[in-house]
């Protein structure tokens, strides 16, 4: 081969010049193959096929080109130019279609042999880009919000998508020899935003200066630096006034970077701030949260199937794992029985937790509820005591018993008063709905039948004080629901005044109130003449009682802690003890009977001339 291509250009030389530095050829073997190995081609000169280092000809079959040897390797022959170009803006004759060669995965034999290098920053998708002077735009792009997919663009006459254009004359410009950055996104409701920084001197803005995402900021796309002397946002070579943030180059996540609620269990989000050694997460009903573990913490349950014999004897016994107080003891019947009272007694180490005998829980063959519950003067456990389960005595008939010890983890301590303090490790939800108390209250608080008695802000908490009456009155402090689906969780507290020895019907609790109507939904504590009552009232105006949703309870406690959740299923009510377990004694509850506008504190004293003393210590919200 190599002698037939010397005799070749020794014809060449001999018919044109001494010296030829230059040899017309074509490109391919002739049966359609160019490509030789690693930047060398097939070339034929003079009907001879050799190979040829190629870098600056596409490798089309047939194209003319010249070849010859290199200056430098005098044994390596290259090929040095395509033929028959006339001009810089003429077409080249012999160049056939050949944009494939220049595809990623272009197709054909020669597809993506010559893929054309693009930076990251240059796809379009939702790339902010300069447009004119203080003028960028986001190319259209496609994100995932509510379960769908959604345009980020705005259209033309045609209706066809063409980029958000975004005018930074309409925004604040930093001040004389300032700078800062403007943050690009898209919120959580598919919308651009744009959120300022912090203005630094000139010329010593940092990517740190970039604002924080805030947290309706779904998707982050660009920072825009600014300054006050600034005519136009450009990106070139020399300079760039937007830092790409669609594409981070590491993407790993640490503990710190999941924000609470980040992970759900069906749909439900899960928050673990908070969680500590023996906790388990605990299902509210709307969340699951940090909970004490079942054993050390959270509960232990003993259950007696069948028959019960009324003998002082051990039915269940349980050893302590680890420090743990004893918050309360639940107790509930499956049969009450045709006479007689069912009483049970918890021991620690043989000795009775109950030191006054009369708070054991107890049940009598014709109780208005199977369920009761009771609080032990000895609420400390220590790892290894044992508690064991007693059956002081039985009703005839009685079957099926079941008790539950609510524990927390760590011992000591005793139960006093309603509110037992248990705010401070609980992980309310968070929201820009929260009403704290303590400072006065917003423009869109208002009152509905409060008349002439006295409501304000004062020691953190929201205390309304009431002169009682004779006559029914449901008065509130309300403010406009939130939109769309939520709960809400409040604190509530009450002094009621005595009279004689007794108090009658003074309440305290959550109150929704439909302005257009006159209606009320009331979900209160309430204090009878003889007990605590819990109940979730309707009212036709503030003095006229409609019915009871849920009726009047009985409870032995006060309970601080209420709940209310609109959903799209329904409305969800609930109550609990310490703050940590909601019990939700309405749950999908259709709530036709009024549209609510306002919620917030409802308040009733009914004891002639008497005051009292009613208080709301926080409300807070989660957004559904």
């Amino acid at each position: 081969m190599m002698n037939n291509l010397q005799n070749a250009l020794a014809k060449l030389i001999k018919h044109k010049q001494d010296i030829l530095t230059a040899y017309p050829a074509r490109l391919g073997d002739g049966s359609g193959k160019v490509i030789a190995g690693a930047g060398l081609v097939y070339v034929r000169v003079d009907d001879s096929v050799t190979i040829a280092a190629c870098t600056n000809v596409p490798p089309i079959h047939d194209l003319n080109v010249w070849v010859g040897y290199d200056q430098f390797q005098t044994s390596l022959l290259r090929v040095l130019g395509q033929r028959d170009i006339t001009g810089k803006q003429d077409f080249a004759p012999g160049v056939s279609a050949h944009a494939t060669m220049h595809e990623f995965m272009g197709a054909g034999s020669l597809g993506g042999t010559d893929v054309i290098k693009v930076q990251l920053q240059q796809f379009m998708p939702l790339a902010v880009w300069p447009y004119q002077q203080l003028k960028v735009i986001v190319y259209p792009g496609v994100v995932w919000i509510d379960n769908q997919y959604k345009l980020i663009a705005d259209t033309n006459q045609y209706g066809k998508p063409v980029p958000k254009v975004i005018d930074f004359t309409e925004y604040p410009a930093p001040a004389v020899n300032k700078e800062m950055y403007y943050l690009i996104g898209i919120d959580n409701t598919g919308n651009i935003q744009v959120v300022g920084g912090t203005q630094v001197d000139w010329g010593t803005i940092t990517l740190n200066d970039i604002p924080d995402i805030p947290s309706v900021m779904r998707y982050p796309l660009a920072a825009v630096r600014r300054t006050n002397e600034q005519d136009a946002i450009v990106m070139n070579r020399e300079s760039s006034d937007i830092v790409d943030l669609r594409f981070p180059l590491a993407h790993k996540h640490t503990e710190n970077d999941l924000p609470n609620n980040a992970l759900k269990i069906g749909g439900y989000p899960v928050d673990v701030s908070g969680l500590t050694v023996g906790n388990t997460l605990v299902f509210d009903g709307t969340k699951f949260a940090p909970g004490d573990a079942v054993g050390g913490g959270g509960g232990i349950h003993w259950y007696v199937d069948g028959h019960l014999e009324s003998s002082s004897v051990i039915v269940r016994s349980y050893v302590a794992p680890r420090d743990m107080t004893i918050r309360k003891i639940f107790m509930m019947l499956e049969q009450l029985g045709t006479s007689g009272t069912t009483t049970i007694d918890i021991r620690k180490n043989g000795t009775t937790i109950f030191t006054n005998p009369t708070s054991k829980p107890s049940l009598a063959y014709n109780a208005s509820n199977s369920v009761t519950s009771a609080v032990s003067e000895v609420t400390s456990v220590s790892e290894g005591d044992i508690l064991t389960l007693h059956l002081d005595s039985a009703a005839i008939g009685a079957e099926g018993l079941n008790v539950v010890i609510d524990t927390s983890s760590g011992g000591g301590g005793s139960v006093s008063g309603f509110d037992v303090g248990i705010d401070a490790p609980i992980n309310w939800p968070s929201s820009q709905h929260n009403e704290e108390f303590d400072q006065s209250l917003g423009s869109n608080w208002t009152t509905v039948n409060m008349g002439s008695n006295w409501y304000g802000v004062a020691n953190g908490a929201l205390i309304v004080k009431l002169t009682g009456v004779t006559d029914e009155n449901a008065r509130m402090v309300a403010k406009p629901i939130p939109s769309g689906n939520w709960v809400c969780y409040a604190k509530v507290g009450l002094v009621s005044p005595t009279y004689g020895s007794v108090s009658n019907f003074v309440s305290v609790g959550i109150g929704l109130y439909d302005q257009n109507s006159g209606r009320f939904g009331l979900l209160m504590n309430q204090r009878n003449t003889s007990a605590i009552e819990l109940c979730f009232q309707l009212w036709s105006s503030s003095s006229a009682w409609a019915s009871s949703v849920f009726s009047e309870t009985n409870v032995q406690y006060f309970h601080p802690y209420l709940m209310m959740a609109k959903k799209s299923s329904g409305w969800d009510f609930g109550f609990s003890y310490d703050g940590a377990a909601f019990a939700t004694f309405l749950s999908g509850y259709n709530l036709t009977y009024l549209t609510p506008t306002h919620i917030g504190m409802f308040v009733q004293n009914r004891v002639g001339n008497r005051q009292s003393a009613h208080t709301m210590h926080w409300m807070r919200f989660e957004i559904l």
